[in-house]
């Protein structure tokens, strides 16, 4: 999407390979991705935000609503 790395078109190898080397030679682009996966990572798959959701996703179930 351009905020934390590139889509491409499935299937698409000259899409794919346009955007690994636009990832090769700029350095800033790189650092950037990188920084914003790596804070997507801790706020959004930290033991405690993944613990309420499994929590809650049980308790759906377990109350007979369904889950979309």
């Amino acid at each position: 999407n351009g905020q934390s790395g590139f889509i491409v078109p499935q299937l698409d190898t000259s899409a794919l390979s346009e955007r690994m080397k636009q990832l090769l030679v700029n350095d800033d682009l790189r650092r950037t991705f990188g920084a914003r996966v790596y804070a997507h990572a801790l706020t959004g798959w930290d033991a405690s935000v993944m613990i309420a959701k499994h929590r809650a996703h049980y308790l759906r179930l377990s109350s007979g609503t369904t889950v979309s």
